[in-house]
């Protein structure tokens, strides 16, 4: 029987759950008019505490989909993530495919400061016309599938724990700071690059900052069903 870690950070491991989230998903999304299907992306200004900030932003994400646009949604998978930012502090967001009414990306702008107090950054777009024809599996790519990978994209990324072997040069277990020196990570692929895609695997991970990630995010469910997606 093969064996898998299932860390968040192994690319192996985070290739096969998302396959496991795509089988289990995409057969109810493609139930779905593309057309009643959206994307949205919503941000908070860069967190001291990961621990913390991840709270905030689920709670209020749920505050805006029970109590300010409950007329929205109905129903959908939300996938948070974080990295550090160039600022040393937690860039934490969420990206969400809905089922569900148009919101005009201006109130939703509005809507969100009015809950998180401090945040404006937000997105939102129609999931229709998403679709494309895949040369490399020789296959068209349904609208309702493209949504669905680009949302498990970031949630399960794979952060790659590889390291330049010069990076290591003169690293000593002995001495924390240096520790601290040696970047992780993966640059994004060629794929994401052209698409201007953006993902914590070009981040320059330090070892204390993927200790927390893993620390502090152990157990927490990046992808959350709402809705009539539950169950």
């Amino acid at each position: 029987m093969n064996q898998h870690c299932k860390s968040r950070v192994c690319p192996d491991c985070s290739s096969r759950k998302r396959r496991d989230w795509r089988d289990k998903y995409l057969p109810h999304l493609e139930k779905i008019d593309p057309s009643e299907l959206r994307f949205m992306t919503l941000t908070l200004r860069n967190q001291e505490d990961l621990h913390g900030g991840m709270g905030r932003i689920i709670k209020h994400f749920k505050k805006l989909r029970l109590r300010e646009m409950a007329e929205c949604f109905n129903g959908g998978l939300v996938g948070y993530e974080a990295h550090l930012g160039g600022d040393g502090h937690w860039n934490i967001h969420c990206h969400v495919l809905y089922h569900g009414n148009y919101i005009d990306q201006a109130e939703l702008s509005v809507t969100w400061k009015k809950i998180t107090g401090d945040s404006e950054v937000v997105w939102v777009s129609s999931v229709l016309g998403k679709g494309y024809k895949c040369k490399y599996r020789n296959k068209h790519i349904s609208a309702q599938q493209s949504a669905l990978d680009y949302i498990l994209k970031y949630v399960v990324k794979g952060v790659g724990v590889n390291v330049d072997v010069d990076s290591w040069s003169g690293v000593s277990i002995r001495d924390d700071e240096d520790w601290n020196q040696v970047g992780i990570g993966t640059a994004l692929s060629p794929f994401e690059l052209k698409n201007e895609a953006r993902s914590a695997g070009d981040a320059r991970w330090t070892v204390e900052s993927l200790s927390q990630f893993l620390v502090y995010l152990h157990k927490s469910r990046l992808l959350q069903p709402f809705g009539s997606f539950i169950g």
